[in-house]
This record gives C-alpha cells, structure tokens and sequence, in this order.
C-alpha cells in the first residue's frame, strides 16, 4: 500500500465527512419541522401531511442514487443541497400547512441529492483502502446530528432569525463538495459500468438477500436496544410510586442518564467498529458485536437490574455502533461496488420494513412482559452470530479502484 494512496483515501474521507456535518447541521426541513410544529393552529393531521410531503419529496433519492451510480457526484450534490434551500421559500407565504407542506417536500427533493446513502456510495465507490473507517466517521455524524432521534430536536427560535445560520452551513457544505470532491473522488466513470445487473450474474441475487438478511436483523437488534433506556424508565419510575424496597431512586436517576450514555458509546462504537473492520475480518466484528450484545444486557439481568449499567452499558451501546455500522460495511464488500447505491437503496428500504415491523411488535410485547427481554436479546444475537457464520465471500474482486 503506497502513501499516495493513504493520502487519497484521507483526503475524500475528510471531504465527505466534513461535508457531511456542514448539511446535516443545516438541513432546511428540519427547520421547517420545528417551525411547523410551533404554529399553535395547526391540528395534528396537518402536521402529519407536512412530513410526508418531505417523504414524497425524499422519493427523488431514487433518481440520486442512479446518477451516482452513472455520473461523477459532486455537481448532483451541491446542486441539491442548494435545492433545498428554496423550500426556506416557504417563509415569504402566510404561515398555513400548505405553504410549510410545499416548502418540506421541495426541500426533501433537494435533499435526497445528498442522502447518507449517496456519501456511502462514494466511500466506496472512491476508497481504495479505508472503506471502513469512512464509513465510519459518516455514521458517526449522521448519527450525531441534531435531529438523529428526532425531527424537533434542534432548538431553533421561534423567530426566522435561524435562516441565515441555515443558510450559510448548506452554502458551505454545497461548495465543499462542488470544490472538493472533484480533487478527492477518483472513482471511475467508464461506460461499461453503466450497465444494469442483470438476473444472470452469478450470485448477485444471492448475495443481495443475504445482504438485505443480515441488514434486517441489524434493525431489529438495534431497535430492542434502543427501547432499553425508556422501559427502565417507565419500570423504575412506576415501582418508585409503589415505594417497592428492591427498586431505590437510585435507579431512576440510572435510567435518566443510560439513554446519553448509550447514545455516545453507540456514536463511539460506529467510528471503532468502521476503522477496526479495515485491519481484520468482517466476520470476526459481527460475531463480537453479537458476543458483546448478549453478554452487556445478560449482565444486568443477572443481577435484577432492568438496565444495564457501568460496563455492560458500555458493551451494549459499543454492540449498537457495531449494529450500525458494520451492516453498511457488509453491503461494501459483498455488493457490486458499480451499482452499490441502487442496491444499497434498496436494501435498506427493504430492511426498515422487513427490521421496523417486528421490532415494533417486539418493543409493545417486551414492555407488557419485561422477564423476556433477555430471551429476546439472546435469540437476536444468536441470529446475528447464525447469519455471520453463513454471510457469502467477499466480491473484492469487483472493487472500482481509483482511476489512474
């Protein structure tokens, strides 16, 4: 491995994730959510016509990731991070659902040019060497930024006051990628790999519903950890009003701070899970993060505590970044790296349903029957351990390296 290329793999590495910060801390439709969610006369139907117009305006991430798959990316990019800001149009109308419906679905149109599936396209599109960790550092910020758990978390005011701030973060990150990813990206554009896949390649049907498998059971497992910190909540919370001995406030105030806790210890296990998976073999972190998750929440319930905490905590949330991370990483190595964003597309829109469906269900049944919730996380670990075991080669072979 030259020097050249570790320069090259840092530099679109830099580029992306800067980038990538600059637009997520200055997303127009989020700035419309929480105004939209402030406006005192707007019923709750509404509302929910409001955020699906930036889900419908979302569905030209379709079109985003086949240009990316066909085309250089940063023209696309910065054209529509420059896009969404038209939909801060909405501002120079009467205050009405309509005017904050058009303005969220002609900024989810915008903003699909710059879906955090588009930045994984390119990480591997153009790294020859450090795939994991850009991929990384990407989930980190994504899952960092305001408004990851939440559309109204950013505390904008109540005022448009907000708008140049919004502005200037887009501008910067539109001419970041308009500037510096020409200089960072060498991945090759050639015309024999625009073609479709067709049905007839060998294993790439197989290897795309292993693929979409292994994503689906990384849903669901992250959403049971997830629900972790709210159910010790609502269970310490209601025994503390019982005065019952064997749950103290100590344990209520356990559970106020687990949720940051593991929030962080998540955001740290994405970036090591993505610099870790370029040293040594994937298999190898997917049977860890299966180890690691069973054994953080086995833990405290062996000592009757509905939480874990201390270094089972720790383990849990390292075991969530490694539930979110090392799926994408997976797609990297084992999907055809010329049409990786059409198919990760789709994986992922597959997974949520196939992932969100039963860990719904699975979150409704665990907070009516809490002594479950060990079964439940040790059979999904079981299943990760199972689907690591069984995951195809790698396509390394495929790889679209740097042109020269």
């Amino acid at each position: 491995m030259s020097v050249r290329s570790v320069n090259h793999d840092l530099k679109l590495g830099f580029v992306l994730v800067a980038a990538a910060a600059l637009l997520a801390f200055g997303d127009p439709g989020r700035f419309l959510v929480t105004q939209a969610n402030r406006m005192q006369d707007i019923s709750a139907v509404s509302f929910g016509w409001i955020i699906t117009a930036r889900g419908m305006g979302g569905l030209a991430t379709i079109a985003a990731a086949i240009w990316v798959d066909r085309r250089p990316p940063h023209a696309m990019m910065a054209a529509g991070s420059l896009a969404a800001l038209l939909g801060l149009s909405a501002f120079a109308l009467p205050a009405s659902s309509a005017a904050f419906g058009v303005g969220m679905f002609v900024a989810g149109v915008g903003s699909s040019a710059v879906y955090p599936i588009i930045f994984y396209a390119i990480a591997v599109k153009g790294a020859s060497r450090y795939r994991g960790t850009i991929i990384g550092a990407l989930g980190m910020v994504f899952l960092v930024s305001p408004g990851a758990r939440g559309g109204t978390n950013w505390q904008f005011g109540e005022s448009t006051s907000f708008i140049p701030v919004i502005a200037a973060f887009s501008l910067a990150g539109a001419v970041l990628l308009f500037i510096g990813l020409p200089r960072a990206f060498r991945g090759a554009y050639e015309p024999e790999q625009t073609q479709q896949v067709k049905p007839g390649v060998p294993g790439v049907w197989r290897t795309l519903l292993w693929v979409t498998i292994a994503f689906s059971a990384a849903v669901l497992a992250s959403t049971t950890i997830g629900i972790l910190p709210s159910l010790a909540t609502e269970i310490s919370s209601s025994a503390l009003l019982r005065t019952e001995p064997e749950y103290p406030s100590l344990l209520v105030v356990q559970a106020i701070i687990a949720g940051p806790f593991l929030h962080a210890a998540s955001v740290a296990g994405v970036l090591l899970w993505g610099v870790a998976s370029d040293f040594f073999a994937l298999r190898r972190w997917l049977f860890l993060t299966a180890i690691l998750f069973v054994l953080g929440a086995g833990a405290a319930w062996a000592f009757g505590n509905p939480l874990p905490s201390g270094i089972p905590l720790l383990a849990v949330g390292l075991a969530r970044g490694g539930l979110i991370c090392l799926p994408l990483i997976l797609m990297a190595e084992l999907l055809p790296v010329r049409h990786f964003a059409k198919l990760a597309l789709l994986v992922q829109f597959v997974s949520l349903i196939a992932g969100a469906i039963p860990s719904g269900l699975l979150a409704a049944a665990l907070h009516d029957v809490v002594p479950f919730i060990p079964w439940a996380l040790a059979l999904e670990a079981i299943a990760l351990a199972i689907i690591a075991a069984l995951m195809p080669k790698s396509r390394r072979s495929e790889r679209a390296g740097p042109a020269v």
